[in-house]
């Protein structure tokens, strides 16, 4: 009822003020919105817009998705942040998933489907936690490099991945990065490595997009001691050949990548947090 009497009061409001908005806008079922929303964002990175996917499946839907958007109302909003927050959702995703729900009925005022202000704005969060981060010395860097060599066995020498280990830590590269990185992308004479794409393995699949940022188009120096592992990686390959490539060939997975080096027992066996950066290089890497 109280919804009703707002809606009602939006229409007064915006005919006054000149706008046309559609009456029967604000009975449309927020999943259509967001339908609508999604399909308007082409600018979305593979990666972004699975993480939008998953917070509307997940934990937007079953709360508002069958609801009419003129019957959501800020405190509606309110009672489901505190409700993830007591579930134990961190808060950062809290923020994330929030957000989602924001743009949607922001494309639905847009629309002129609501009027007045977004019921998802001035929402409180709880407060964000500082991460500490732990940086791993050279010598445990190079321990967790041998830790992952071994776990590939006998048939991948010739294809050490623990490599990887080493060019993200002496490189502050991030993993997508790295495995999206073509041979041409490697000068070794001039000593720089140019980062122009990243790779993002999604259901099995890898999906080649940008850098995370405007600023991720970048060239990196190669410490001296990268140049014989990058040498020994891009020998007697093409240009348009990835870099950096399993024990079978094919360019790396994140997920795939840290099964075949064992890396939840590495990192157990390390001594470290999961959690812990190594000079650069996220544990989870």
């Amino acid at each position: 009822m109280r919804a009703a009497k707002l809606f009602e009061g939006e229409l007064r409001s915006a005919h006054e003020d000149g706008e046309t908005v559609d009456p029967r806008g604000g009975k449309t079922e927020l999943r259509v919105v967001y339908s609508g929303w999604l399909a308007s964002r082409p600018d979305l990175s593979p990666k972004v817009r699975r993480g939008y996917e998953d917070n509307w499946r997940l934990r937007i839907e079953p709360k508002f998705g069958s609801w009419a958007i003129r019957r959501i109302l800020r405190e509606n909003v309110q009672e489901w942040v505190n409700e993830m927050t007591a579930a134990g959702l961190g808060p950062r995703t809290v923020r994330w998933t929030h957000s989602v729900l924001r743009m949607t009925l922001d494309h639905a005022i847009a629309d002129k489907k609501l009027h007045g202000k977004n019921p998802a704005s001035n929402v409180r969060f709880p407060a964000m936690v500082e991460t500490s981060h732990v940086y791993l010395t050279a010598v445990e860097v190079a321990k967790l490099a041998e830790l992952c060599d071994m776990a590939t066995g006998e048939d991948s020498r010739a294809v050490k991945q623990g490599d990887v280990v080493l060019i993200l830590a002496y490189t502050g590269l991030r993993f997508g990065e790295l495995t999206g990185l073509n041979v041409e992308d490697v000068d070794l004479p001039a000593r720089r490595i140019r980062v122009q794409r990243s790779i993002t393995q999604l259901s099995g699949r890898l999906v080649e997009g940008p850098p995370k940022s405007r600023a991720g188009r970048r060239s990196v120096p190669i410490p001296e001691r990268l140049v014989p592992i990058l040498q020994r990686r891009t020998q007697g390959r093409t240009a348009g050949e990835p870099a950096i490539v399993s024990a079978r060939g094919s360019r790396l997975g994140l997920e795939n990548w840290k099964r075949a080096v064992g890396w939840r027992i590495a990192i157990a066996e390390l001594g470290r947090p999961a959690r812990c950066t190594t000079c650069g290089t996220p544990m989870r890497p």
